[in-house]
């Protein structure tokens, strides 16, 4: 049985209007693809998106996590408290 890796990237950051939008138009902007998205809110105005990617080119998820962290500095639009990349295994 043959399994495929995706990145995904979780980010946490202050809730904010059109987010999801926001943040998947700089995943398109670094040349991912997104394969999946969930997006939750709290009560106190914060928000945890998670996106599963393909058309990251390594199998180490660190660089692409300093890259999304890079580009989400340049448009100052999302609060952020954190991100993280790891790889995800599907069947």
């Amino acid at each position: 049985m043959m399994t495929d890796l995706f990145p995904s990237c979780s980010i946490a950051s202050e809730a904010v209007n059109l987010q999801l939008f926001q943040l998947s138009l700089l995943l398109g902007e670094i040349g991912l693809n997104i394969q999946e998205a969930h997006a939750f809110s709290t009560v106190d105005g914060y928000s945890l998106d998670v996106f599963v990617v393909d058309g990251w080119p390594y199998r180490e998820t660190e660089q692409l996590r300093k890259e999304l962290l890079k580009e989400i500095s340049k448009t100052e639009v999302v609060p952020l408290h954190s991100a993280h990349c790891y790889n995800v295994t599907f069947a």
